[in-house]
């Protein structure tokens, strides 16, 4: 990941941030695909009304401030904090997955 070279953390944290990110890349993916499509229901009650452009950004900027969050306010805790969001989007992937969404 470019982004966290030079960067203080841990081979740990890069390695589970670039776990995270690849599968929030897949779940933006599905994410979109189920806006797209009436055969699927969004259960995000966030993003569940919004067109897939707005739902997309709105992600990219949850990303965006979930870096800056671990970063710079709770670092002590950026390991667990990532293995959280790998998990939960690791489970969304899955379960979007079982249900037949594609990407």
């Amino acid at each position: 990941m470019l982004f966290l070279q030079g960067c203080a953390w841990s081979k740990t944290d890069k390695a589970l941030w670039g776990i995270y990110t690849t599968s929030l890349v897949i779940e933006t993916m599905q994410t979109r695909e189920i806006l797209r499509n009436d055969e699927y229901e969004e259960l995000n009650p966030i993003i569940k009304d919004m067109s897939p452009d707005e739902a997309m950004l709105t992600i990219a900027l949850a990303y965006a401030g979930m870096y800056l969050f671990i970063d710079k306010i709770l670092p002590e805790y950026r390991t667990e904090i990532i293995m959280f969001l790998g998990i939960i989007s690791i489970a969304c992937v899955t379960n979007n997955f079982s249900i037949g969404v594609r990407f």
